[in-house]
């Protein structure tokens, strides 16, 4: 096992620091998102930091297997 030379260090620090920044951020942007029916339907999505989304006033959760967003029941 070697340590991490200064190099590796200073691109980890600097890769923290823009995901950082980067999870402060609000984003809009159009996707499909699933409904009650099945079917999916394209929205406008609003994205708060890496883990909240909503459409149309409600809460969106992510469906991983199915990569695609979805209503909270």
């Amino acid at each position: 096992d070697t340590l991490p030379t200064e190099t590796q260090l200073r691109y980890l620090y600097e890769t923290l620091v823009q995901q950082v920044a980067e999870q402060a951020k609000t984003s809009t942007f159009t996707a499909n998102v699933a409904q009650a029916d099945g079917s999916a339907a394209s929205r406008e999505i609003t994205r708060i930091g890496p883990f909240v989304a909503f459409s149309g006033g409600k809460y969106l959760t992510y469906k991983g297997d199915q990569n695609i967003l979805a209503f909270l029941a």
